[in-house]
């Protein structure tokens, strides 16, 4: 447990120089509290044992809220663990460790803490405390499975009984620490040597992490995301790793699970508050109806063809622009041509929108999402039968008299309502670093919301016109590069080996 201060600077200081912070904060830290902290949030029901200051009480206060079980954490030591973090624009890092509170924790303490475990349950260490050879003894003699984070990795675990552990967590520093090789998957194959029947987890920052266990090594990519503070990440991994294995997941499934909860935690400043919940770490953000390969091949292909939807309208705005300028010239015939190439793309659009939102949405389970495609789906079908009857008659114009273009601004105005739908959970958003497409689907409202106020009533191509048509092809444009950044989105989780 530990009081992290965490100073922000440009660059992480060389040797002799000084630098002046950007700010300055303090947050409840410390390898075992977050770790514990980030178990929980996952859904593992965790016990702590922990000491610190009465100045750490706030850290208890926040295990607590987390869902950690904190009775045997006590607050009456002289000198509290603390940190002193220097976090650099990039969100690299550099610490230094205080452990003082963390060397007073004696055997007798941990014998008290594990009387209550039954056996094969997990336990966690970190090297941060003291008797760690004594509490892993006493731990493997009940029966429990003893894992450890060998952090930070110094000269006491030369003499590490690699025999008692059922799983061991190193990064790349920490695993040439013990095993003398800098290649990462040379040390990985040392430490897998040393425990035969074991796990051993190699993580390796922003690359992600592998793993070997029984005889098989299993990768899995990071995920990209953009860090603002990487202090954390490690222990939201572990954390994370751990309950997914405690629930009886495979290494693949807790892989990607504490690869994503590393990244969402790198996205906000501090380690204990930024480390994310379960639901945010569901490795597959589609709906849970969703469990086959064809049905998720179908969510893509819709996605594609809204894409092309948009393109679509895009394409018939920047026509219906051109439109105007030759027919207001003295070549009319060319003019009637384009307005006839411009209609024929409307209906295209609405043709290839209707058919992408059902294929989405088919077996989508939320109600709202299914109200609002059958809404959107009603539109565009009024639209194509006003579109048909009005190029069959056009003597209906002045009869009927609405313009129809209105009624497609009307139709992808829903649909681009329903795309900010589907991209509204925040574990989707936030995971794949999609927050720039919502910003797109805002500004395709707008342009659309402007082409519909600003289309005179029963007038096809007037002196607004031109604006009319830029106005849907910017939208358009963005609603286009929404729906198919979702389609992309969906195809990258899948290829990450991210699954139901």
């Amino acid at each position: 447990m530990m009081i992290d201060r965490v100073v922000r600077v440009a660059a992480i200081p060389r040797p002799g120089e000084t630098v002046a912070a950007r700010s300055s904060a303090t947050f409840a830290g410390g390898k075992g509290a977050n770790q514990a902290a980030a178990a929980a949030k996952c859904g593992a029901r965790v016990r702590m044992l922990g000491r610190t200051g009465s100045d750490g009480k706030y850290i208890r206060d926040a295990l607590r809220e987390a869902g950690v079980d904190v009775r045997h954490v006590s607050t009456d030591d002289l000198n509290s663990g603390a940190a002193s973090v220097m976090v650099a624009a990039d969100g690299e890092n550099a610490i230094v460790i205080a452990p003082e509170s963390n060397t007073r924790i004696v055997p007798a303490a941990i014998e008290r803490f594990l009387d209550k475990a039954r056996e094969g349950d997990v336990v966690l260490f970190q090297n941060e405390c003291s008797s760690l050879e004594d509490g892993m003894a006493l731990a493997a003699a009940r029966g429990l499975r003893v894992w450890l984070n060998a952090a930070p990795a110094d000269a006491s675990l030369a003499t590490l009984r690699y025999e008692r552990l059922s799983g061991l967590i190193v990064n790349e520093t920490e695993a040439e620490a013990l095993t003398g090789e800098r290649e990462p998957m040379r040390a990985l194959r040392v430490l897998a040597e040393r425990m035969p029947r074991g796990t051993v987890v190699l993580t390796l920052g922003a690359q992600g992490a592998v793993v070997a266990s029984e005889g098989r090594v299993h990768a899995h990519r990071g995920f990209v995301v953009d860090a603002v503070d990487t202090v954390g990440c490690g222990d939201a991994f572990v954390g994370a790793f751990l309950a997914a294995n405690c629930a009886g997941e495979g290494v693949e499934v807790a892989l990607a699970r504490g690869n994503a909860a590393g990244a969402l935690t790198a996205m906000q400043a501090g380690a204990m508050r930024a480390l994310p919940d379960s639901e945010e770490l569901v490795e597959n953000p589609f709906p849970s109806a969703w469990r086959s390969k064809l049905a998720r091949a179908q969510f893509r292909l819709g996605a594609w063809i809204a894409a092309s939807a948009f393109g679509c309208l895009a394409l018939a705005g920047l026509m219906a622009t051109v439109a105007f300028t030759v027919l207001s010239s003295s070549t009319g015939a060319i003019g009637d041509a384009l307005g006839g190439f411009v209609f024929a793309l409307f209906g295209l659009a609405l043709i290839g929108s209707l058919t992408g939102s059902i294929l989405m949405v088919w077996r989508w389970p939320s109600r709202p999402v299914r109200i609002w495609l059958g809404v959107a789906s009603a539109v565009k079908v009024v639209m194509l039968a006003a579109a048909l009857t009005i190029g069959l008659m056009p003597q209906l114009v002045v009869w009927v008299r609405f313009d129809p273009a209105r009624l497609v601004g009307l139709a992808f105005l829903a649909d681009c309502a329903f795309i900010v739908l589907m991209l509204f959970p925040p574990r989707v958003v936030r995971l794949t670093k999609r927050p720039r497409v919502m910003i797109g689907v805002a500004a395709s409202f707008l342009a659309i919301a402007a082409a519909l106020f600003m289309q005179p009533p029963n007038a096809y191509l007037s002196e607004a016109e031109s604006v009319v048509g830029l106005c849907m092809f910017v939208g358009s444009s963005a609603g286009a590069a929404a729906a198919a950044s979702l389609a992309v989105m969906v195809a990258r989780i899948e290829r990450r080996g991210v699954r139901p």
